[in-house]
């Protein structure tokens, strides 16, 4: 975005001395319409990145879950020799 005064002399060091009393505000965006693959393959690393971590999450939970069930089995055992 910018914001300025239009100048208009051809002595280029008086050229703001006579400035137009209207102000001009302009406003640009820059979107590409193609990367032509530059982004390509960055996309491929994150995709497969994420879908490392999905198994890794998932083969912690299956962790998990088996821990669970291996101390239940030792509380149960503890019991049962206590009885």
């Amino acid at each position: 975005m910018s914001v300025g005064i239009t100048g208009d002399n051809e002595d280029l060091g008086a050229i703001f001395d006579n400035t137009t009393r209207s102000p001009s505000v302009s406003l640009s965006f820059n979107v590409p319409l193609f990367d032509w693959g530059e982004k390509r393959p960055g996309y491929r690393h994150r995709k497969a990145t994420m879908q490392t971590q999905q198994i890794t999450l998932s083969e912690q939970k299956k962790q998990i879950i088996i821990d669970i069930r291996q101390a239940y089995r030792n509380l149960q055992n503890q019991v049962y020799r206590s009885t």
